[in-house]
């Protein structure tokens, strides 16, 4: 089993500390102490994404977890296709340099944070794999 951490780019890091950030002062100025409770409860939640969204090899499985919001058990020999995207789509990924995985009749778009060495597990597993990147190999 093999576990890969999520790649965490820094736009996106910037954007989330800014929206939860930047009206704390504001909020704390104006004793809205509710609104500063939601804002650092919402931090929390981020947080806790952050720190816990990864994609496993397990066998013959991928699994792509998000915190307690995602849960996608993927079959490798599914797995049909690779290709690098920079879809700003919801997912759970944590970097704009992502890669969709294509299986089944559907997609999953991922950032694992050593995209070569993810893939190369996955080739070993299913060599019928499609890998479309620009930087690979």
């Amino acid at each position: 089993m093999k576990k890969y951490n999520s790649k965490i780019g820094l736009g996106i890091l910037l954007i989330v500390i800014s929206a939860t950030l930047i009206p704390l002062p504001f909020m704390i100025y104006n004793s809205l102490w509710s609104s500063v409770l939601a804002d650092l409860l919402s931090l929390l939640f981020i947080a806790i994404i952050f720190l816990n969204t990864y994609y496993i090899i397990d066998g013959d499985k991928l699994i792509v977890k998000s915190s307690f919001l995602i849960n996608i058990k993927i079959l490798i020999v599914d797995i049909t296709k690779i290709e690098q995207t920079r879809n700003i789509i919801s997912s759970p990924a944590l970097s704009l340099d992502r890669i969709e995985v294509f299986y089944e009749k559907t997609s999953v778009i991922i950032s694992p944070r050593n995209k070569v060495e993810f893939i190369d597990e996955l080739l070993k597993i299913n060599a019928k794999i499609e890998v479309v990147l620009k930087k690979y190999k």
